[in-house]
């Protein structure tokens, strides 16, 4: 009895273990296994010996063109999304080295001999390439290639693991295999437009996937991709989401746009998104649509003229509503011309807006006004020579006539042809007088008529224009309908995905190798603190390039380029990535923004 017991204990024991297929006193089985430990006892070895640089080294040498051993074979895995500062940093993954690498990885995988480990290598690096890399025609097509050969080598790494000890990533892999698929994000989209990133922060938590690599921007094409199939009133709720999101992925960013202007245009309501249109027209974005024309804000040739022309539509609505909301306002001018103006407002096609001297100094200290003047940055023009400091104008173009307002009554309007313009419109600036703007106030001075703001206006004034063949507009009142105020639940949502944006912004560049990370709070704080000492250092003394190199380094989307001419040196950054804190210490440094060159510049004489 104690036997046939011992013998349940026994078999029990092995079925644990997950032995039970093994036949005992079978040598040629226990080897089998014996091989199978060690295989598994080097996937799990910490390999304390490899080191970034001998990683680093070995994907130098396989760039140069140089045969690897078996050995620098196996770790070069680990640093082929590493720029490599002598190739002008260009990594492994840009390169035709790689396909002849993963070749040789594909061979030792239909023979049953890749490592795990090199194959986790792979995974890492997958994981860590740059989204910057991507936006290059070799760094798409690297990249495409070591998807491809991971996602078709992984169903024999999961079967070689089996189910006893299995690392973390297996498991997460095992339930998460779209990480390998060309939309590896998208099934956590309509999370993400919820402000929910629990389960995103536990796969990339997992994974060790790194904030500053191409995963979060993925994130954001896969929810821009299912927001723009949803319904019209679903799409613009979940577009302030979408924006919050967008500023996340600047490398995707125009991508995401053009799909956002291209649905939008598909309403049925194409009245203006105020968050859309401030976001777009934006300095560090798009910039104002009225700058295409002057070859400036060139993104706008990435959407058709449709769509351009109805964004041109809402920057034109909220000119004409800023100058009599908050410049003729405070003069006292009749609040009824911007009834009036507005019930033309879809045939208005071009605006813009003349700042006079008073207007001008108060962007030092009214936030309103500094708004309006940083919106227009490169668009308005200035008011010179009127004696009156505090008036504005503003022009706007219906059909084949150009309309010019003032904001305080009593200085009258006038509508001139476009054709017979005794100014130039395009002109910095005005002196606002008969000289040019006023012209139309003499008999004979090409103005087609006046505007006289005395009672029973506006009943005139649509009479002329009726004359001229403007009608005002068929669509309602409501197709103007204002969003300007967000739902609480808008603005958690964007509160949660700004959150999981300063994740991103807070990591700094970092190499994963091997199983080398940088993940302790204290290492985190050690470079943070070096990072704002350089910056102390270097204010402190004339800007090198070598300086500047350092200091937009942790900074993802941030390049520099340096030039001599003359007797002046410049230097320039460019910021794809929009990060805040780089503006701020590129203003300590003594950078200035530049509308022409569309970057930050340093100059010195």
């Amino acid at each position: 009895m104690a036997e046939k017991r011992l013998l349940e204990i026994l078999l029990t024991s092995i079925k644990e273990m997950g032995l039970e297929h093994l036949q005992l006193g079978a040598p040629q089985q226990i080897e089998k296994e014996v091989q199978r430990a060690e295989r598994l006892f080097k996937d799990y070895s910490s390999k304390s010996h490899h080191s970034k640089d001998d990683a680093y080294s070995a994907a130098l040498k396989l760039v140069r063109g140089e045969v690897l051993d078996s050995w620098s074979k196996d770790i070069v895995a680990a640093a082929i999304a590493i720029p490599l500062k002598e190739r002008k940093d260009l990594s492994v993954i840009e390169t035709p080295h790689l396909e002849a690498l993963l070749n040789s990885y594909r061979e030792q995988a239909d023979r049953g001999e890749l490592w795990r480990l090199t194959w986790y290598s792979l995974f890492n690096s997958y994981l860590s390439v740059d989204p910057s890399r991507l936006s290059s025609s070799p760094g798409r097509e690297g990249f495409s290639k070591l998807r491809t050969f991971l996602r078709k080598t992984w169903p024999t790494i999961d079967s070689n693991s089996g189910d006893l000890a299995v690392p973390d990533w297996v498991q997460v892999l095992r339930v998460e295999p779209e990480l390998l698929s060309d939309n590896p994000a998208q099934k956590y989209a309509t999370a993400v437009l919820a402000g929910d990133f629990e389960k995103v922060n536990e796969v990339q938590q997992r994974l060790g996937i790194p904030a500053s690599g191409w995963f979060r921007e993925e994130l954001v094409i896969g929810a821009v991709k299912q927001v723009i199939l949803q319904s019209e009133r679903e799409f613009k709720h979940h577009l302030p989401a979408v924006i919050a999101l967008i500023k996340t992925a600047p490398t995707f960013r125009d991508r995401a746009i053009c799909a956002v202007l291209k649905r939008y245009y598909e309403c049925q309501n194409r009245s203006v998104d105020p968050q859309l249109r401030d976001y777009l027209i934006q300095p560090s974005v798009w910039r104002n649509p009225k700058l295409k024309a002057a070859g400036i804000a060139t993104a706008w040739n990435q959407v058709s003229d449709f769509e351009w022309r109805m964004v041109m539509g809402w920057v034109n609505e909220r000119n004409l509503r800023d100058f009599f909301d908050i410049l003729a306002s405070r003069n006292g001018a009749n609040q009824e011309r911007l009834k009036f103006w507005s019930k033309y407002m879809n045939q208005i096609a071009w605006t813009r807006l003349i700042f006079g001297h008073e207007t001008i100094r108060q962007k030092t200290y009214n936030p309103g006004i500094r708004a309006l003047l940083e919106s227009e940055e490169g668009t308005y023009a200035r008011l010179r020579g009127s004696s009156d400091k505090t008036l504005d104008a503003f022009m706007m173009q219906l059909g084949d006539y150009l309309v010019v307002e003032f904001s305080k009554t009593g200085h009258g309007g006038y509508v001139y042809r476009l054709s017979d313009l005794p100014f130039n419109q395009y002109t910095a600036a005005y002196q606002g007088t008969t000289e040019d703007l006023k012209s139309g106030f003499y008999q004979g001075g090409k103005a087609v008529f006046k505007i006289f703001h005395t009672p029973g206006w506006e009943g005139r004034i649509a009479d002329e224009l009726r004359r001229l063949g403007i009608q005002p507009d068929s669509r309602s009142d409501s197709a103007h309908q204002r969003r300007d105020r967000l739902s609480d639940d808008q603005k958690q949502t964007i509160t949660r995905i700004q959150g999981f944006d300063q994740q991103r912004q807070s990591v700094a560049s970092q190499t994963v190798v091997m199983t080398e990370k940088l993940g302790s709070a204290t290492a985190r704080n050690t470079v943070e603190s070096q990072h704002d000492n350089l910056i102390k250092q270097v204010s402190s003394r004339s800007l090198t390039v070598d300086d500047v190199k350092a200091v937009i380094r942790p900074y993802w989307g941030a390049s520099i380029i340096a030039e001599t001419t003359g007797a002046a040196r410049r230097i320039k950054v460019t910021d794809r990535g929009g990060n805040v804190k780089l503006e701020a210490e590129l203003k300590s440094l003594g950078f200035r923004w530049s509308q022409f060159y569309n970057c930050w510049v340093w100059t010195e004489e």
